[in-house]
Formats: structure tokens, C-alpha cells, sequence
């Protein structure tokens, strides 16, 4: 963690202080919406094979993400580690934006597993339809970056009838969750 937070030689001595001051920070934090900007703005500069930290203002700025037609929201999946990569954590970073303006992030991340872009788009639609339950898919445009591909295109766009899929399914999913919390509700 300190690595990754641009402390990569804390003596073994002072590991203990360090993580009581971090947890401190975490349980005083009170905007993580601002706090997770932050670290996900933040560059690591450890110098290890893991420290290719995306940077997301970059990223945003530079709208390759626009394909096609423009919609009004889109969903964004950023991969953070480079497919050679040995250890982990892999990490793909999602982005919802609503006319280009960022308006909710995540981070899908897992210590020893690469597959993670079907758990990031998951994690996009949950995100999307938090914010909004009633979307058109028509308007939405998913598109995942993938840095690590050499002289090909960088930005990939999920298929209409893929995304439409995707979004139908999660709607299930949350119905199925308020009938059985509905009925819970009724037993009780």
C-alpha cells in the first residue's frame, strides 16, 4: 500500500505508525467522492513493474473515447496494469460520465486475477443505473481503454445489442432483488 502511495522504502520498523496514520485518514474522511479522485489522479513512484498508474484526467481530456455517434452518457472502463504483468493488483478503473463530465468512478481490482473486464462493465451498468434507472440504452456508449495493445486501436466499443443485454439483465437482477425484499418485508 505505502508503494503504491509513493512510499515505496518505509523501514519495516515504522510499517505499524504508518498504516494507524492511513486509518485514521479512511475513518476521518469525510467526501470520498473527492478522496478517490485524488488516489486515482495519484502516480505511484515506486519504480516496480507495478507502478504504470492510468492517469484519468489525461484520459478524460483527451475524449478518444468518442465513437461514433455521441451519446449522452458513457460508460468508461480504464485497464490499469499491462497484460505482461506478473504480480498484481490488476485493476480496471470505471468511469460514468454524462456529457462528458464525470460523474461517478469505481475500481474493479483483484490481487492474482486479470479478468476483469467483464466485472468492470457489470460494475459500469450498476453504476449507470444507480444514478439512473430509467436510461434508454440508446443512450449510452461503453467503451473500455486497453493501454497495453501495441499499433492497434487503444479504445474499444461494446456492441449495441451487448450493451442493451447487459442493462436488461441488471434491471433483473435489481427487480429480483426489491420482489425478495418485498416479500421478506410481508413474512416479517
Amino acid at each position: 500500500m505505502a508503494a503504491q502511495m509513493g512510499y515505496p522504502n518505509i523501514p519495516y520498523s515504522e510499517w505499524e505508525g504508518f498504516y494507524k496514520e492511513q486509518e485514521e485518514k479512511v475513518f476521518d474522511c469525510h467526501d470520498w467522492d473527492t478522496f478517490l479522485r485524488k488516489g486515482f489522479a495519484m502516480k505511484s513512484n515506486s519504480g516496480s513493474s507495478n507502478s504504470n498508474t492510468i492517469n484519468l484526467d489525461e484520459i478524460l481530456k483527451a475524449k478518444d473515447y468518442l465513437k461514433g455517434n455521441q451519446t449522452k452518457y458513457y460508460i468508461l472502463t480504464v485497464k490499469d496494469f499491462l497484460e505482461t504483468q506478473q504480480q498484481g493488483p490488476f485493476r480496471y478503473h470505471v468511469l460514468i460520465l454524462e456529457n462528458d463530465k464525470l460523474i461517478k468512478q469505481r475500481t474493479v481490482e483483484h490481487r492474482s486475477k486479470k479478468q476483469l473486464l467483464t466485472p468492470a462493465k457489470i460494475k459500469g451498468i450498476q453504476l449507470l443505473l444507480e444514478q439512473f434507472t430509467l436510461i434508454n440504452p440508446t443512450d449510452v456508449t461503453m467503451v473500455h481503454f486497453k493501454p497495453d495493445r501495441q499499433g492497434q486501436e487503444l479504445w474499444e466499443k461494446e456492441t449495441v445489442n451487448s450493451l442493451d443485454s447487459m442493462i436488461k439483465e441488471e434491471r433483473f437482477r435489481i427487480l429480483d432483488l426489491i420482489v425478495k425484499h418485498d416479500i421478506d418485508a410481508e413474512k416479517s
